[in-house]
């Protein structure tokens, strides 16, 4: 999942001391275009819903992901 790390390495927080908000544009899209963006979307959701099922098959666990 490279392609992942990738889009998502400008908004890591590394050090949470020196984090702060108001220093990120609300309206940055990571020039992700809204063309490509179901795209990435259903890429990123297939190995989640994997791992869900398992989970929830179970009947031992949850998982909740809050973006």
């Amino acid at each position: 999942m490279r392609w992942a790390k990738k889009l998502a390495k400008p908004y890591r927080v590394d050090n949470g001391k020196k984090f702060c908000l108001k220093d990120f544009d609300p309206d940055d899209t990571g020039r992700l275009h809204a063309r490509h963006a179901a795209e990435v979307l259903e890429r990123g959701i297939a190995p989640v819903t994997g791992v869900e099922d398992k989970l929830c098959g179970q009947d031992r666990s949850g998982l909740l992901l809050v973006f």
